[in-house]
């Protein structure tokens, strides 16, 4: 048992193994956070009322001597939360930017985006190589935004279904 009020030099130093941030999802904070090797872990499926944003929960794992690196459990709960965000983007998240739902489910493109301030992709490739050109992002992005009918990126469907069986898009820019 401590008591509350002792000199941070009379304690000990606590054993880390993580730590957390949560924040209401915008692209700058989550950029922000995903550079600082952070994971998604959680995302609110409802908007706050006050911020009018979902609320998220990002970790990141410590390497120290008493966390072992085989023991990834991090890693664990982000394909689970990945697997999860995946599903509902058509769902609670359709009102989220394009580029940021990638982002969120992708956070190593962050590191890879040349216009960081404006969040402008050039393209996004699959893992079989297949590249979806700047025009098929905005058309996704028009269709998430109910702009246009589902006949405008029919032709998509199928490039996009083979990431759920190989793998999450890769944004990339045109100075990676």
């Amino acid at each position: 048992f401590l008591p509350l009020l002792v000199a941070l030099t009379d304690r000990q130093q606590p054993k880390l193994h993580w730590l957390g941030v949560s924040f209401g999802l915008t692209g700058e904070l989550h950029k922000f956070w995903a550079r600082q090797g952070f994971l998604p872990l959680y995302c609110r499926q409802t908007i706050n009322e006050t911020t009018g944003e979902h609320s998220m929960i990002m970790l990141k794992q410590l390497k120290s001597q008493y966390s072992s690196n085989e023991n990834n459990w991090l890693d664990e709960f982000f394909k689970d939360f990945q697997r999860r965000f995946y599903q509902l983007l058509g769902f609670s998240f359709r009102e989220l930017p394009v580029a940021l739902a990638l982002s969120v489910l992708n956070p190593a493109i962050i590191n890879r985006q040349t216009s960081a301030s404006e969040g402008k992709v050039s393209a996004a490739a699959l893992p079989d190589e297949t590249v979806i050109s700047p025009w098929d992002l905005k058309r996704l992005e028009s269709y998430s935004k109910n702009l246009v009918d589902w006949h405008v990126i029919t032709d998509l469907v199928p490039v996009l279904a083979r990431t759920r069986e190989q793998g999450i898009l890769t944004l990339l820019t045109d100075n990676v």
